[in-house]
This record gives C-alpha cells, structure tokens and sequence, in this order.
C-alpha cells in the first residue's frame, strides 16, 4: 500500500479552511433560507407558518434580535399574544443595548404588558384585581395612615393633659387607722381620753381609737377611773381619699374642753 504525501502548502490551506469553518459568525439573517420564507409567509399573511419559520430559524440562531423584533411585532399585532411580544421585544433589547429605537421598544414592552393584562381580566374576570381597585386599596391605606396619626397626636395631647391634671390635683389625705396594741397605760388623775390621744398619737383627733380599742372597761368616752388600765392601739396609715381625721403630728382642731363632761373618779 502506498504512503500519501502532503505538501505544505495543502495543510496549510486545510488547516485555514477548518478555522474559518470554526470561528465564523452565523450569516446575516437576511440571507437565511429560513429567514427569507419566514418574510415570504408573513407578506402572504400567513402568520403562523412565519411564527413557525421565525422560531426555526432562532434554533439556528438565538442571538438574532433581528428575529426577535419580528416576532415581537407578529405576537403583539397578528397573532394577539401580548405576553409573547414583551418576551421578544426584552430578548430584542438584550442583544442590542444600543439600539436607536430603545425608547420606543421599551414602549412597546409597557403597552405590550398592558395589553396582556386587560386580556387576562377579561378571561378571569373573578380572580383579577383591576387596577383601579389597587389604586382605590392605596387610597384607603393612605387615608387610614393619616387617621392613625391624627389619632396618635390626639392621645399623646389626652395623656399630656391628664399628666397636668394628676400633677395639679392634691394630694390623697392619710387615714389613720388601728393596728394592734401599742401599749397598756394607767389612767391618772386629769387624764382624758384625748388628752392621752395627744400624749401617744401628738394629737387628740384619735381618742376614738382608744376608746373602741377599750369599750369592754369604758361605758362611755367621757368616763375614765384612775387607776383604769387602757390598751393604747398602735395606727398605721393608709391612703384614702375620704376625710377621716388629722394626720400624726398634727394637732386637731378639737381641744379638750370641746368634749364637755369629761369624769375622772
């Protein structure tokens, strides 16, 4: 068998022709026989069969935008798929950020989306919220966001006005009331029962305490016997708002004398 030879310069051409095969980009739309039928069916206004042929020649092709805005323009204006159109027409951007016509696509995109939206509604009429309803619900949200603050300032106003009240109203008086046995103590000759009130409390406003803390040996306030032995009750003191005697360490107003009667035996 024999052996082939190869000259130098056939490699070389073999080895051009492969790179070019390799690197070469894909060839102008335009010039695609897909592309040229996909044109001549849309000019016959058969709008699915070009659909058909654009779609094969993307498979050949996806970076076309060229393609990709004829098929924008056939969903949106021919075959009544808005949705589809938006898709083509953001795929048409991508390839090419540089367009001329970028504001204008990017309106046919919003106008697209709106017509797939109003197409929607009218298939799910039930299940679709308008947008008028959504603007009426932002509506309703911002009037209730300015009525919760105008309610919040109110009371911050109410509780600015009862911290007034509370700091300009008087102080609760003290009750003074018995507990339990101080002391035991022995009537003397000139005792009273308020004169003893003021000797232990520094006040006789509380000779009623002694005397209901002694009713078992006394038969009545204004009789003591020397020699009586009495239970003095230890007071405490509790807040009240009803008048009900003077504090400890303030004198009343009740002098001795005002209890007329008074019997020492």
């Amino acid at each position: 068998m024999g052996t082939r030879v190869y000259s130098h310069g056939g490699v070389m051409f073999f080895l051009t022709v492969l790179f070019l095969s390799v690197s070469c980009s894909p060839p102008s739309e335009k010039a695609h026989p897909l592309f040229i039928k996909a044109e001549n069916l849309f000019k016959d206004r058969d709008y699915p069969g070009a659909e058909a042929a654009y779609q094969k020649y993307l498979d050949f092709n996806r970076q076309s935008p060229l393609t990709h805005e004829k098929l924008a323009g056939l969903y949106r204006n021919h075959l009544d798929d808005p949705f589809l159109a938006a898709y083509h027409y953001r795929r048409y951007l991508v390839y090419m950020p540089d367009s001329t016509d970028r504001e204008a696509i990017e309106a046919w995109i919003t106008a697209a989306e709106k017509d797939f939206a109003l197409k929607t509604q009218k298939r799910y009429p039930e299940d679709f919220i308008s947008l008028e309803y959504v603007s009426k619900l932002e509506d309703d949200k911002r009037r209730l966001v300015e009525y919760a603050l105008r309610i919040k300032d109110q009371n911050a106003q109410l509780l600015k006005q009862v911290k007034a009240d509370a700091s300009a109203r008087p102080a609760p008086k003290t009750e003074v009331v018995p507990d339990g046995i101080q002391e035991l103590y022995t009537v003397k000759h000139g005792d009273s029962l308020q004169k003893i009130s003021r000797d232990f409390y520094g006040t006789s406003a509380h000779y009623k305490f002694i005397y209901e803390a002694n009713t078992d040996v006394l038969k009545s306030e204004s009789r003591l016997s020397i020699g009586q032995t009495l239970k003095i009750p230890k007071l405490s003191e509790a807040s009240s708002e009803a008048e009900s005697g003077s504090p400890p360490g303030r004198d009343a107003a009740t002098p001795d004398d005002d209890y007329p009667g008074i019997i020492i035996e």
